[in-house]
Parts: structure tokens; sequence; C-alpha cells
């Protein structure tokens, strides 16, 4: 019997070869799903920092007062004699912020030539929680980065071009989300800089959901063109309620400067009333998705958990609403919309099956 070389090469790269690749995509989708989860995980932080009312807790970025590990008491951020100071350190003297311009031992009298003030807003306070709570925030958020550049290098591996292409516009996003997050801070919590902070934060996390679905060899769960077409009319629904929601949550912070929290359902904003009705439309558009997907097989997980956070969110949206805005409310209540945009993005995903080639 001879042996034909062709057929050796062949039989190497189907035992050999595409295995490796298999192993290769294998554990880009793997990955991906821990990506997603420390992505997902920065939203319920920055949720937090919300609910706390943390936002403003480092005054600057990507440091905080200066420091790469924010400081514990007033007492690192005050002027002290003899002290021992380095570029670009920060603190507050005279509810004023002031920046060193060089590496200095402070002598008996504070010298304003070794000092600048802030230039880039004029918030000047502290608070260790508030601090703390807000540089976890921004920890949790460079972990997720670094995770975004592992995946891209492992997309590397695999030579597929579009798993690559969109791993780089990822990797890209989550810089550029990072810079956004500086010029919140700069823009001391601007409404409008939070929502478009958030917005991105959701085409972030639909990304990766994407790239689980074409670095994966299942096929698709559903054809029904109606159904796919309900998904897209809801996921745009539910992208308007988050942006109102964001609003609505700018306005109470806004509304408690001058009234207290037992006195806040009384002076709502005509945004709240806005938001509430488009509610309406969340909940129909979802209760029909309900209707057409409930005989879907494999789509019980995803029917379950719409159930479950539509539940929520009307339940956190009544307590909301008549015992004035609680902390932990608003925090499920921010969590289970941006659950609810996921799990509509991910149906939307799983009703075309995307070629990795």
């Amino acid at each position: 019997m001879t042996i034909n070389l062709k057929d050796v090469v062949l039989l190497l790269s189907h035992n050999v070869l595409l295995p490796n690749k298999l192993h290769k995509l294998k554990l880009y989708n793997s990955f991906s799903k821990y990506t997603f989860c420390l992505i997902y995980l920065v939203i319920v932080a920055g949720g937090v920092v919300r609910m706390t009312g943390s936002g403003m807790g480092c005054p600057d970025w990507p440091k905080c007062f200066g420091l790469w590990i924010p400081p514990i008491s007033a007492d690192q951020i005050s002027w002290g004699q003899n002290t021992e100071y380095n570029t670009n350190q920060m603190l507050i003297r005279n509810d004023t912020l002031w920046v060193s311009n060089s590496k200095f031992t402070s002598t008996n009298n504070f010298v304003s030539k070794n000092w600048d003030r802030y230039k880039k807003h004029n918030y000047a306070k502290f608070n260790v929680a508030h601090t703390w709570t807000e540089y976890i925030n921004r920890c949790i958020g460079a972990i997720a980065g670094f995770a975004s550049l592992i995946l891209l290098i492992i997309s590397l591996t695999t030579n597929k071009k579009k798993l690559i292409f969109f791993s780089v516009l990822l990797f890209f996003l989550m810089g550029f989300q990072g810079w956004m997050g500086s010029l919140v801070v700069e823009s001391i919590l601007s409404p409008i800089m939070i929502t478009i902070h958030m917005l991105i934060a959701l085409v972030i996390l639909g990304l990766v959901l994407f790239l689980q679905q074409i670095s994966t060899s299942s096929k698709f769960l559903f054809t029904n063109p109606l159904l796919y077409r309900l998904l897209i009319v809801s996921l745009i629904i539910s992208i308007v309620q988050i942006v109102l929601g964001t609003q609505v949550r700018e306005g109470v912070d806004v509304l408690l400067k001058d009234v207290s929290k037992s006195e806040i359902t009384t002076h709502l904003i005509p945004i709240f009333y806005l938001h509430r009705f488009v509610a309406w439309g969340v909940f129909l558009s979802n209760i029909i998705i309900l209707y057409y997907a409930r005989k879907i097989r494999n789509m019980s997980f995803h029917l379950l958990v719409i159930i479950s956070v539509l539940f929520i969110l009307i339940s956190t949206g009544i307590l909301m609403t008549y015992f004035a805005f609680p902390g932990l409310a608003q925090l499920l209540h921010l969590v289970c919309a941006v659950t609810l945009f996921l799990v509509q993005i991910d149906m939307l995903f799983k009703y075309h099956y995307y070629s990795i080639e």
C-alpha cells in the first residue's frame, strides 16, 4: 500500500490543526463570559456609586487626589508642616483643591508658589466612604479593561478576521469609556455626560454578547420574524427608558438640594411622568414577547429572567415613587433595567446564526 503525501497532510490538518482552532475558539468563548461578568459588575458598581452619591469621591482621574492609593483620612490631603509632597499631589485648603507643581518638603508656612489651583472643576470635598466607593468602582473597571485586552490577544490566535475586528473594537470602546469616565468627573456629574457614559456601557455589553454568539458553535434558537421585530421594538423602548431613567435620577438629585426626601414626591419633574408612561411600553412589549416566545425550545431561561426582572422593575418603581426614592430600590431598578436590555439583545442575536468567517 502506498502512502499519499496529500492524504497525510489532510489527515493532520483535520486531526491536529482543526481541534487546535476549536480549542482557541472555545477558550475565547469561555473568557468572553468572564469579561462580560466583569463589565456587568462595573455597571453594578457604578449603580452603587450613584446610590451612595460617591461620584465625586475622587476629584481627578485616573488617580484619586493625585494618589494611586486613595487617602483614608483628611490628614492625608491637608497641608502639614515638614511634609514631603510629590508632583501633582492634591490637598484641600480653604475649600479649594490645590495641586503641587513639583516635589518638595513643606516648611512651617504654606508657600503658594508650590501649589496651583485645580482648574478642571471647583469641587473640594472629602468623604472617605465616597472616595473608596468610587475607587473600587474604578478598580473593577480597570480589571474589566485588562480582560478585554486578554480577549483581544486570544482573538489574534484564532486568525478569524471578524472576531479580531470586533475584539479590537471592544478594547477601543473600553478605553474610550475610561476616558468618558474622566469627563464625567470633570463635568461634576453632568446629567448628559452620565447618560452618554451609560449608553456606551450598554453598547459594550451588547458587543460582548455578540462576540460570545459568533465564537460559539450553537445554532440559532428561533426563526419567528414577528418575534424578531418585536424584540427590536422592545429593545428600542428599553433604551429610551434607561436614558429617561438617568435623567430622572439626576433630576431627583437636584430636587434634594431644595426639598427633603419626604417632600420629593410632591415636586416631581415632568420627565418622571414621561418615564412612567414609557414604562408601560416596556411592560406591554415584553408581555407580548413572552406570549410569542413561550413555546420556543431552549428559551425558558430568557423568559424566566424577563418575568423576574419585570416584577422587580415594577416593585422598585412603586417603592421609589411612594417611599422617597430609597437607594437600594434605585440600584435594583437600574440593574434590572440593564439586565432586561441584555436579555432582549441576546435573544435578538440568537435569531440568526452569525458565521465566524
